[in-house]
């Protein structure tokens, strides 16, 4: 998703790497290697709450400028079982009082 949205709001295809893991792309912001690491915030503050020791921030791009994407799950096509009961689970949670009590506490209501 950071993939495709830093490509539609113009960032060059060539000025953009992709890790396969936050401790990698961590590591490449702290050496210098990237300027920046695009992830979503809870992501970051939460890899940053884990490891202290890295002389990095998280910097969180306004809602005014940039409204959040909505979040998404991907699976495997061979996996589709699995995705149908995720996909069960979650319309049967989604919109329900013990979701909104669970995502009122990071401010989302």
């Amino acid at each position: 998703m950071q993939h495709t949205t830093a490509l539609r709001l113009g960032v060059a295809a060539g000025q953009i790497q992709i890790f396969g893991t936050c401790a990698e792309a961590a590591a490449a912001v702290a050496a210098g290697t990237i300027d920046a690491q695009a992830s979503v915030a809870i992501a970051h503050r939460g890899y940053l709450a884990q490891n202290p020791a890295l002389a990095l921030a998280a910097v969180e791009v306004p809602d005014g400028e940039k409204p959040a994407e909505q979040g998404a799950f991907a699976f495997a096509k061979s996996q589709a079982a699995l995705r149908d009961l995720v996909d069960s689970v979650l319309a049967g949670f989604l919109g329900s009082a013990d979701h909104r009590a669970l995502v009122a506490r990071f401010g989302f209501l």
